[in-house]
C-alpha cells in the first residue's frame, strides 16, 4: 500500500480538485483515464485523471461532504488490490485508516512555519490577492484553461503564491519571502518562472517575477543578499510592504 499526506491548497476545495503530485503519479491511472475515490464512509466518487497535470478533477461533492478547507491535511492511500482506486481522508476523519499519517516537511517549510504564523501569512496573501492594483496598476489574477485562478497555483515544481497578468500581457509570478533565506526564495521564484515559461507562456508577452518582503526596520533588517540576487535578474523585482495596526 502507498500512503502519503498532503496539505490542501486553496484551489482544491474551491474547484473540486485533488492534487497528487508528480512523484505519486505512477500510483494512479494514466491521464484522462477513470479513477475512483473512496472516502472514510466507503462512499465512491468516480471521476477521471486530468489529461495533463498530476491531479484528479470532479471532486466537488467529496470536498463538500468533508467540509474541507485550505490548509487541512489530507491522507491518500492507494492499495494494489484495488487498481484505479484511492482512499481519501482528512487527517482528523481518517477512521478506517490503520496507520497514523506521516507528513514530511522540507527545511524551507519548517523555517517558514517558524518565521510567520499561518494566520498572518494568509491575511497578507488575502490582502494582496484582493488588492492587486495597489501592488501594480491593472494587475489581475491569472485564470487557466480549466478555470483555476492563480492563487496558491499548484505546479509540478511547487505552489506559486500568486500568478497574475499585467497590463502588458506578461505573466507575473509573485512570491512572499516569509523569512526564507535569500538564495532559496530567488531560486524558488526562478524555478516557478521557468515552469510558467515552459507550460503557460503561449499567448503571453513574457514572464517576470516579484518578490514581496517586509520593509526594513529594526526588527526586519535590510537584506542586502536578497537585493543583490534580485539585481542580477532583470526579470525580477523586489517590493516592500509594512503592516500597520491601529485601534480606535
Amino acid at each position: 500500500m502507498v500512503k502519503f499526506t498532503r496539505i490542501l491548497t486553496y484551489s482544491e476545495p474551491t474547484y473540486g480538485l485533488l492534487w497528487i503530485g508528480e512523484e505519486n503519479r505512477r500510483h494512479f491511472p494514466s491521464p484522462s483515464e477513470p479513477v475512483t475515490i473512496i472516502d472514510a464512509d466507503g462512499k465512491k466518487y468516480t471521476t477521471k485523471m486530468h489529461k495533463e497535470y498530476a491531479r484528479i478533477d470532479g471532486l466537488t461533492d467529496l470536498h463538500r461532504k468533508l467540509s474541507s478547507k485550505p490548509g487541512q491535511a489530507i491522507i491518500i492511500e492507494v492499495k494494489p488490490e484495488e487498481p484505479g482506486c484511492a482512499h481519501v481522508y482528512l487527517e482528523d476523519t481518517q477512521g478506517t485508516s490503520p496507520n497514523p499519517p506521516s507528513t514530511i516537511q522540507s527545511e524551507s517549510e519548517q523555517a517558514e512555519a517558524l518565521s510567520i504564523t499561518a494566520s498572518l501569512e494568509s491575511m497578507l496573501e488575502d490582502f494582496i490577492a484582493n488588492n492587486l492594483p495597489s501592488l501594480e496598476p491593472n494587475l489581475k489574477m491569472f485564470k487557466d484553461s480549466e478555470g483555476i485562478l492563480g492563487r496558491q497555483y499548484n505546479t509540478e515544481v511547487g505552489l506559486i503564491d500568486l500568478l497574475c497578468v499585467d497590463a502588458r500581457n506578461n505573466l507575473v509570478v509573485i512570491e512572499l519571502k516569509r523569512g526564507r533565506e535569500s538564495d532559496k526564495v530567488v531560486g524558488q521564484i526562478s524555478r516557478y518562472m521557468g515552469w510558467v515559461k515552459a507550460k503557460l507562456a503561449d499567448g503571453f508577452s513574457g514572464i517576470r517575477g516579484i518578490v514581496i518582503v517586509h520593509k526594513p526596520t529594526d526588527k526586519y533588517p535590510k537584506d542586502d543578499k536578497l537585493e543583490y540576487a534580485i539585481l542580477a535578474n532583470p526579470n525580477l523585482q523586489l517590493k516592500y510592504y509594512e503592516i500597520t495596526l491601529k485601534f480606535l
